[in-house]
């Protein structure tokens, strides 16, 4: 998919993984080629009524890879308590500048991590 230099491409790991093993993997594949890599997961905020209770659920993790100064590219990965055989890589204005060989190098050294 691309949308206007946003390109979002989803990655079968061809196999399922635990949350922690696929972090991992991320971030020492990010080092591997250069990058650093910062991990944020993302929350929701729901209301509960009765006693107006505010709730923060799950929503996604997120792990920002970037160069030596600009932005490379983000990984989404949708869920932390289940097996996981796929996560998502959003490059381009606004998630970075990584060229497409960059990419497929970092999918490469991830593949090698797992």
């Amino acid at each position: 998919l691309s949308v206007s230099g946003i390109n979002m491409s989803d990655v079968d790991i061809g196999k399922k993984v635990d949350y922690k093993t696929l972090e991992t993997a991320l971030i020492k594949a990010a080092e591997e080629i250069g990058w650093k890599a910062r991990v944020e997961d993302k929350f929701k905020k729901n209301y509960r009524l009765g006693s107006v209770q505010e709730v923060q659920n799950y929503e996604f993790t997120q792990v920002f890879l970037s160069g030596k100064l600009l932005p490379a590219m983000r990984v989404i990965i949708s869920k932390k308590d289940a097996p996981i055989n796929r996560f998502s890589v959003w490059a381009g204005i606004p998630y970075g500048f990584a060229p497409e060989r960059k990419v497929q190098e970092y999918l490469s050294a991830v593949s090698k991590n797992l």
